[in-house]
């Protein structure tokens, strides 16, 4: 792989420095690695390690290419002369001196002067040359050591600069900041008064609306006692009951506008609607604000004082509460106002006018008799009256069952009935998970009789059959906006289910029954499928309502279904 073939991968130019390939390297690293781990699929993997091996390799390429460039270059140095060659060299230059030497015998005197000058020249060269060195070094220190005094005296002026400005802009800044919090505040105050002032007008009117309904309720109480007198003046054409009502009214209402415009007159808030009202106008808004604090304080318990004395038409009337020993006795009432009611022990009128209100009593084969009860507002009286009856005490074993006499349910064993008319009775005790049983008993006045039985429990499959004659017919319910329906068969032990829309419309299928629970009664329903038993759901009674629960092959209730009968 090339070093351009490596940064073409990696996205950057051949010529980028290390830290920003490093940093590319990085962040396509971290890409892929993120991509790898979340790869729903082997093939995507194994290309995402593919391309994460490749980003490797061409990193690793590009700083190969940079440790060798790094390397020092080795120069080839140009060949030591041979000391033959440079003799060789050196001889045809060489043969002419000596020529001149066998012609000229003089001259070897004069090459050995020239040699000590030479060593002369050049000793002195030397002491040059390190004299000059040594000014050099000289000069560069002093001239460094002035540069870096000019340097520190320069960063010292910067930095007192430096800190004046800083210094002058802290100053600027905290007068900048005083002024806008001053500012604030006073932006802030008026904001509060003019909040203030809202909440003190809003809380006037409020107030206001209240004290407008006391003086409301004034013109009312007076308009109503106009009202009362005027009927009071035709109460001639009126019969004792509805004049003794209207003449109470008349006295309470008297008594109520008296009161009302009484304390209205002397209340306090009176005086703080106009105290509240002359600050606001003022513009005194914190006096304002506490003026309307009292006269809200006045105001609290205004409406609740008014209704409290607000004659009701409750006070003229109390309730009666009418029994006799045994029930189911028919009564006849007139009040003290002439309201007539009937009805039957144990029973109640819960507005009966005030007074002497009479009570009779009438049952058949008995006399009538009537009793004086004394009727006070919003009290209960009582009208009682009780016959000698004869008894008849009803038992099992278990207790607890239901007493049905005549096929009507009057309770529960132990049972005592008393008054009883004389004649022959049938009585039929039930109770869930036991056979009923029923006996004819003939009483006669006066007697006290018994009756006990003892009921012998039921087996499961009897239990079912009288839940099913029980519920006996076709019932309907829905489920999920689908409906369904199911049949009972008198004695049957099992259910015909089918459903009113969808796939299965129509397809009757009959499903088993089993108990889950005899007290309260709870059946399952179940198929069984290839010899294995599924459960479907369960029947169950629920205070007197048949109820179909669906349920998932857990056991777990999915939806509790309240069944109604049907034509279907």
């Amino acid at each position: 792989m090339t070093r351009e073939q490596a940064a073409e991968i990696l996205g950057v130019s051949p010529h980028a420095s290390v830290a920003d390939r490093d940093a590319r390297h990085d962040e396509l690293r971290r890409q892929l690695e993120d991509k790898l781990a979340k790869a729903p699929t082997p093939g995507l993997r194994e290309k995402y390690r593919a391309s994460l091996a490749e980003l490797e390799e061409a990193h690793a390429t590009l700083q190969r290419s940079d440790d060798t460039a790094a390397l020092p270059v080795l120069k080839k140095q140009p060949a030591a002369t041979h000391p033959q060659t440079a003799a060789t060299s050196a001889a045809p230059t060489a043969s002419v001196p000596a020529a001149r030497e066998h012609q000229s015998p003089v001259a070897k005197p004069k090459a050995k002067s020239n040699g000590k000058e030479f060593m002369i020249v050049a000793f002195i060269a030397v002491l040059v040359v390190a004299a000059g060195g040594w000014f050099v070094m000289k000069t560069r220190a002093e001239n460094a050591e002035k540069a870096r005094i000019a340097a520190e005296q320069k960063a010292a002026a910067d930095r007192q600069a430096e800190e004046a400005r800083v210094a002058a802009e802290a100053r600027k800044k905290a007068e900048e900041d005083e002024k806008a919090r001053s500012v604030a505040a006073a932006k802030a105050e008026q904001e509060r008064l003019e909040k203030l002032a809202a909440q003190v007008r809003v809380g006037f009117s409020e107030a206001r609306l209240l004290w407008q309904q006391a003086e409301r309720a004034e013109r009312e109480a007076q308009r109503e006692l106009d009202d009362l007198k005027s009927s009071a003046r035709s109460m001639r054409d009126l019969y004792a009951g509805q004049r003794r009502e209207i003449e109470l009214r008349l006295e309470a209402q008297a008594d109520y506008q008296r009161w009302l415009t009484d304390h209205l007159a002397r209340h306090p808030a009176r005086r703080g609607e106009v105290r509240t009202d002359e600050l606001l106008n003022a513009r005194q808004t914190e006096a304002a604000a506490e003026a309307l604090a009292q006269y809200q304080q006045a105001l609290a318990g205004l409406t609740e004082e008014i209704a409290a004395h607000r004659p009701n038409p409750a006070d003229l009337f109390g309730s009666l509460a009418i029994t006799s020993t045994p029930p189911g006795v028919t009564w006849e009432l007139n009040d003290a106002f002439g309201q007539a009611a009937t009805g039957t022990t144990p029973g109640s009128v819960s507005r009966a006018g005030v007074g002497p209100a009479t009570v009779t009593f009438r049952r058949p084969g008995w006399e009538a008799y009537t009793v004086t009860a004394q009727v006070a507002a919003r009290k209960e009286a009582r009208a009682e009256f009780t016959y000698r009856p004869a008894r008849l005490n009803v038992t099992s074993n278990p207790a607890g069952a239901e007493v049905y006499m005549d096929a009507k349910l009057v309770g529960r064993t132990p049972l005592a009935l008393i008054d009883l008319p004389v004649k022959a009775h049938v009585i039929e005790v039930r109770l869930a998970d036991y056979k009923s049983r029923s006996e004819k008993v003939t009483l006669q006045p006066g007697d006290t009789n018994g009756v006990d039985f003892d009921l012998p429990r039921l087996t499961d499959q009897e239990l079912i059959a009288e839940f099913s004659t029980r519920w006996k017919g076709t019932w309907a319910g829905t489920l999920r906006s689908t409906p369904f329906f199911c049949r009972f068969e008198a004695g049957a032990t099992k259910v015909t289910e089918w459903d009113g829309a969808g796939k299965y419309a129509n397809r009757p299928i009959e499903i088993g029954l089993s108990i889950i629970s005899r007290n309260p009664l709870q059946l399952n329903r179940f198929l069984i499928v290839n010899g294995r038993q599924y459960i479907m759901g369960s029947f169950a009674e629920e205070n007197g309502e048949l109820v179909w629960y669906a349920r998932a092959a857990s056991g777990s209730r999915l939806a509790r279904v309240p069944l109604s009968r049907s034509s279907n």
